[in-house]
């Protein structure tokens, strides 16, 4: 359920009830007293915060007629009231723990924990005194004096006022009473739930992430610290999308965890010569839980785009397409099960608290190149590796070669961003044009898989397939490869994009470098030091007798200074 409330805070609670008791019965609202009772609410939740970082508070409330467990999302109101999910189920008499029903709660927190086990936070003990907000006899909220309070009475205790929607609609006419009723007993609004004024009397600090260091990107750092920063970045991340990918609600969550496991990897290889061996494992550690997220996001994709097909199907088609995403929710329903057996390994618990413990432990490097001088070589590397395959496809080209540049270009694309910080306009409008470029190879890669995914089907499934179904499935893959043809024909003008605003990045990031002074007569080092000079040579060809746009060849001259 969505619970719509009001939340202030109150320094006199016996007043409040003074002043809806003398409100006069022929008023426009009338308030009904439903008497006083006594709850106790114990708070839950793992050592990392498991909980929390997923968005929720984790509440068990023992009540005369049984124990709830609730899982209660974060909400907020600008300068109205909060709008939250909540979760109930109930739980045996007796029984404390939030995880001992088989109901939403329990599902969810099996998702969310895995093998962690749940730690009580802070028992909060209220006296709560309600009151049915009425109009014409119809209950639009209910109101309550919530006089709370910890186990230690020494901490001040926590007085709320409440006021929850019972009919939807309601608060929104309910708002010149509320400012009635604020005025005149010296309401403010709640700055935070009682979960997080609970934990926060109690001097606990709940964390979205763990302190893994600075992960600020400096433009003066060193080489290493502007690593392990980058490292930071992703990592939290990583572990941020982690609570979301586990209840699987939002498919979003699980492609951006797989999206920060590839900004770690191509940042660990970017910076592989400045990084301490301890974290050269961690890159095949990444590969191996992106290739369990990898599996999930591609039948996300297929069920995705088999549904939006279904919506503007006509009855046949959609009855067609009914066996096809049958068969893809089973393939992901599995593929998750393993997604889930991963994250809830010991081996990813050992690369979390290793990599954590690497990125938060390693001391400054000292005496390191500056990341200016060895951002413009690795852009430059970056560069020939994205041309060189690029400059080789062809319109005949296979699509694993098209696949290969789109990898190109996403690492080039995670390099420039990570060293945006040195030139910001020609990096935006780099990563702008790679971006484009990236969408445009990842739909021709889509459609490759799509076509694989359909021929696997017929292999596994052709003889139990209905007929309507198998016609189906050769359209698709030909809607599939026309597709590719398509974006293979708009593929120069992207390219030809991508050239353009390299150079300006390229140049901005040579100037960014810093200059050294030798000691000898103030000679600047660069002139006393033989170097190899790379000099960039564009090739610009045209096909004759076509209408396409040109293609641009890069070639590199070596030679000394």
């Amino acid at each position: 359920m969505i619970e719509v409330e009001w939340q202030f805070d109150a320094t006199d609670l016996d007043a409040v009830e003074r002043w809806l008791l003398a409100q006069p019965q022929h008023g426009l609202l009338t308030f009904v007293a439903r008497g006083e009772k006594v709850q106790v609410d114990t708070y839950f939740d793992s050592a990392d915060w498991s909980v929390f970082r997923a968005g929720f508070a984790l509440r068990v409330r023992q009540k005369p007629d049984g124990g709830e467990a609730t899982l209660k999302a974060f909400g907020a109101g600008a300068d109205g009231p909060s709008r939250r999910l909540e979760i109930n189920e109930s739980l045996p008499e007796g029984i404390e723990d939030p995880r001992a029903g088989s109901g939403e709660v329990a599902q969810r927190l099996t998702l969310l924990l895995g093998p962690r086990s749940l730690d009580a936070l802070c028992r909060v003990t209220t006296r709560r005194r309600s009151f049915l907000v009425q109009q014409g006899g119809a209950t639009l909220a209910t109101l309550t004096l919530d006089d709370a309070r910890l186990p230690d009475d020494a901490l001040p205790p926590i007085q709320r006022v409440e006021i929850e929607e019972e009919q939807s609609g309601a608060l929104a006419r309910l708002e010149p009473f509320v400012q009635a009723l604020c005025a005149a007993c010296q309401l403010t609004p709640s700055s935070q739930s009682k979960f997080l004024s609970g934990l926060a009397a109690m001097g606990l600090t709940p964390q979205l992430a763990p302190d893994l260091g600075d992960p600020a990107l400096v433009v003066d750092a060193s080489a290493p610290d502007f690593a392990l920063a980058a490292l930071r970045r992703y990592f939290a991340d990583l572990l941020a999308h982690e609570p979301g990918t586990r209840l699987g609600e939002d498919i979003e969550a699980l492609h951006q965890m797989r999206v920060a496991t590839r900004r770690l990897r191509a940042a660990l290889g970017t910076f592989e010569a400045v990084l301490p061996s301890l974290l050269a494992t961690l890159r095949e550690e990444l590969r191996w839980v992106a290739a369990a997220l990898g599996t999930v996001r591609d039948l996300d994709v297929q069920i995705e785009a088999l549904e939006t097909m279904q919506r503007g199907a006509s009855w046949d088609e959609s009855n067609a397409l009914g066996p096809l995403l049958a068969i893809a929710r089973e393939r992901r329903y599995a593929a998750r099960a393993l997604l889930l057996e991963v994250l809830d390994s010991d081996r990813y618990a050992r690369l979390v608290a290793d990599t954590v413990a690497a990125l938060r432990d390693i001391p400054p490097a000292e005496g390191a190149a500056p990341v200016r001088s060895f951002a413009a070589p690795v852009l430059r590397k970056r560069y020939r590796q994205f041309r060189r395959e690029a400059d080789a496809l062809s319109p005949s080209s296979p699509a694993p070669e098209f696949h290969a540049v789109r990898v190109r270009a996403k690492r080039l694309r995670y390099t420039v961003e990570v060293f945006s910080v040195l030139a910001d306009r020609p990096a935006a409008q780099l990563v702008d044009s790679l971006k484009g470029a990236q969408d445009l190879l990842g739909e021709h890669q889509d459609a490759d898989v799509a076509i694989e995914w359909l021929r696997d089907i017929v292999r596994e499934h052709g003889s139990s397939l209905p007929p309507a179904t198998l016609l189906l499935m050769g359209e698709l893959m030909e809607r599939h490869r026309g597709r590719m043809v398509e974006h293979r024909r708009r593929w120069p003008r992207a390219h030809e994009r991508l050239a353009d605003r390299w150079k300006p990045l390229r140049v901005a990031v040579e100037r960014a470098q810093p200059s050294r002074t030798s000691k000898r007569e103030g000679v600047p080092t660069t002139a006393l030091i033989p170097t190899v000079v790379e000099t960039e040579v564009t090739i610009v060809r045209r096909a004759p007798g076509t209408g396409r746009p040109p293609s641009r060849f890069h070639w590199f001259r070596r030679g000394g200074r």
